[in-house]
């Protein structure tokens, strides 16, 4: 049985809408960084998407599969793309090993004083609005370098170094900068937030 050139064309026109569909499923899965608690709503999701629900099953199976299959194969691995004679190969090279200066620590209780608490989130609202994610230079001369190498020096698991010499906030800094904000925001009092295993008071 031959296949007409307007079957193939059709084949991968909806080859092609399935991948979009795919991507916008992975995009929604990484709604999960730092929302561990988020439920997402596949049968909403599929709904939107225009996928019937008779493939849902599949689709969760094959994310399921795939996250096996890295953490199973690929722990120490990671897969990059290589063009060799002309031809697209998948290959893998070694990630590069966890340096014990940046494993953070975070203590269980953390007391912040109030002051602290606008300084940083003043900080992050810069990193994020200002910088556009973009590191600070801690060799420059400002009031804002002068605020990080101070907390930088009481709270070190709220910034982290890289390989540049940029200093970035960790993920629970930006997370604690982002709540400080709305309760400012909100003018709600600040006396405590907790994140993850860690409880920060304020006074």
């Amino acid at each position: 049985m031959s296949i007409s050139s307007d079957e193939s064309s059709e084949n991968v026109y909806n080859f092609g809408i399935l991948l979009k569909k795919l991507h916008q499923i992975l995009i929604a899965l990484g709604e999960f960084k730092n929302q561990y608690k988020k439920k997402l709503n596949f049968n909403k999701l599929i709904k939107y998407l225009k996928i019937p629900n008779s493939e849902i099953e599949d689709i969760i199976h094959l994310i399921l599969t795939f996250q096996s299959e890295f953490d199973r194969v690929f722990r120490e691995h990671k897969l990059k793309k290589t063009i060799l004679n002309g031809q697209i190969y998948l290959m893998t090279e070694k990630k590069p090993p966890v340096h014990k200066e940046n494993i953070i620590i975070i203590p269980e209780t953390v007391r912040i004083p109030k002051k602290y608490s606008k300084i940083w989130s003043d900080i992050i609202y810069l990193f994020k609005n200002i910088q556009k994610g973009r590191g600070f230079d801690l060799e420059q001369d400002s009031q804002v370098i002068k605020n990080l190498k101070n907390i930088r020096l009481e709270y070190p698991y709220l910034l982290l170094k890289n390989g540049n010499n940029l200093t970035y906030p960790t993920e629970i800094g930006l997370e604690l900068g982002n709540l400080i904000h709305t309760y400012n925001k909100n003018n709600k009092p600040l006396k405590k937030i907790k994140l993850r295993n860690c409880t920060f008071i304020f006074d």
